[in-house]
């Protein structure tokens, strides 16, 4: 694969264009988002994150994501309170308050990637705002981190747009709606009735045309992308 000879240079390009290259239906048999292929993490054990990996804009991304088991107790959305976070939900929960939860959690970890931060630092999302604060200088906000983030998404999703992608691309991979055939959670998917509903609500609380994928005009005016539009 690194040196791209024989067989290798059909893998070395994805499994998606592998597949395509393959055929005799591996299509099919590819979990892939926005043709990136899905990391370890089985969303049909916490129902969001499958979420998550359909809305990203770079394709299946589980660290820009919301893990659902860690916010199913008081103490695990106790640190999204600034955020209006509050209501613990099950890890199979893909209601309304759920995808609010999403969108917000998501933004965060967005704004974290960008500062260039481990994923498994222990301190709070306040810590992380006042060492923004000394870091730079600004009086940051709790509001300002989460403009930040759907900032630095909206602009990923007008390049996509670019790029020719649209909101027929937020699409998760439809074996996670199949039953895991074996095992401790045999019998367990995400239901895609219940995922749909979840996409559209997920692209309106963002602020993202359901079909182009790409951002509003008020949304990039109301995060100071006006030029984009």
């Amino acid at each position: 694969i690194v040196f791209g000879r024989g067989f290798g240079a059909v893998l070395g390009q994805g499994a998606y264009r592998a597949a395509q290259q393959i055929g005799r239906g591996t299509l099919e048999l590819v979990a892939h988002v926005k043709k990136q292929e899905v990391p370890l993490h089985d969303p049909r054990i916490k129902h969001a994150l499958d979420l998550g990996y359909a809305m990203s804009p770079n394709g299946a991304d589980h660290m820009h994501n919301i893990h659902d088991p860690g916010f199913t107790t008081p103490a695990g959305v106790a640190g999204m309170a600034n955020f209006g976070i509050r209501q613990p939900l099950p890890v199979t929960d893909l209601s309304p308050a759920k995808v609010l939860v999403a969108t917000r959690y998501i933004s965060l970890r967005v704004l974290q990637n960008c500062l260039g931060e481990c994923m498994f630092m222990t301190h709070s999302w306040n810590a992380h705002r006042d060492v923004i604060a000394a870091a730079t200088g600004w009086d940051f906000s709790h509001l300002e981190m989460l403009e930040a983030g759907e900032r630095i998404q909206a602009m990923a999703r007008v390049f996509n747009q670019r790029a020719g992608l649209s909101g027929a691309d937020d699409v998760a991979p439809p074996v996670f709606s199949q039953p895991t055939p074996a095992g401790p959670n045999a019998g367990v998917a995400v239901p895609a009735e219940a995922l749909a509903p979840a996409l559209d609500t997920y692209a309106d609380l963002m602020g993202w045309d359901r079909e182009t994928g790409a951002p509003h005009t008020w949304k990039l005016h109301q995060l100071g992308l006006g030029w984009l539009a």
